[in-house]
């Protein structure tokens, strides 16, 4: 018993290392078109709902880097920009393409994803495994909540993380053109309420219809205002 009891003990430590290598966090980021913060000021020049900014993920890939990865996502990127309302807010009138090529070089070619693989996970718009991460908010000191204006969806990192605003106030989203009326989400229960599927029906998919065509959302996850 005694013999057992180490090797058991080595046995679940290799497991849970080999777990860890297997896991990897990742995240889908974006900004939201808030006119009273300059990079939602920004967005909003190009999309009065959303703006896709990068995916980023932990996992490195053991993958040959090539000589023709930034020419590939600069014409990748020109292909998708619009329809993932993934815009550059630097250097280029039109939206595309320095500032895409540089998040790739960064979050992509640097994790050893290709250029096609980088894409294809960037139009991934399926809701399993995007809970809510992180959010960075604003206090709005007429309506006494907090406005977000950056919000990431991802693997579960724990409690979501709240930057800036007032600890003590509920949330919402800026306005757009399709709202009738504002939806406030709870402090106390907001990873639940401000899930990936609301989000994908009310923001993203009103700016992209082709987004919930291909990838249904789950009726049971969408809270009423």
């Amino acid at each position: 018993m005694n013999i057992m009891q180490p090797n058991l003990l080595l046995f679940c430590l290799i497991y849970l290392v080999l777990i860890r290598i297997a896991w990897s966090d990742y995240s889908f980021e974006f900004v939201l078109p808030d006119i009273k913060t300059l990079i939602g000021e920004k967005c909003r020049e190009f999309s009065e709902y959303f703006c896709l900014t990068k995916y980023w993920t932990t996992k490195k890939n053991h993958r040959n880097l090539h000589w023709n990865d930034t020419f590939s996502i600069e014409r990748l990127s020109f292909e998708w920009y619009r329809g993932l309302n993934w815009f550059s807010f630097q250097m280029d009138p039109s939206g595309c393409c320095y500032y895409q090529t540089r998040v790739y070089m960064i979050y992509g070619h640097r994790r050893g994803i290709s250029p096609e693989n980088y894409i294809r996970k960037m139009t991934n718009f399926k809701s399993s495994g995007k809970t809510l991460r992180h959010i960075k908010v604003r206090f709005d000191d007429e309506l006494c909540v907090n406005v977000i204006n950056e919000i990431g969806f991802g693997s579960d990192n724990g409690e979501v993380k709240v930057r800036g605003g007032s600890p003590e106030a509920d949330f919402v989203l800026p306005s757009t053109p399709a709202e009738n009326s504002v939806t406030t989400f709870e402090k106390s229960n907001l990873r639940e309420e401000l899930n990936f599927d609301w989000f994908k029906f009310n923001v993203i998919c009103i700016a992209q219809q082709w987004i919930c065509d291909k990838y249904p959302v789950n009726a049971s996850n969408l809270k009423l205002s």
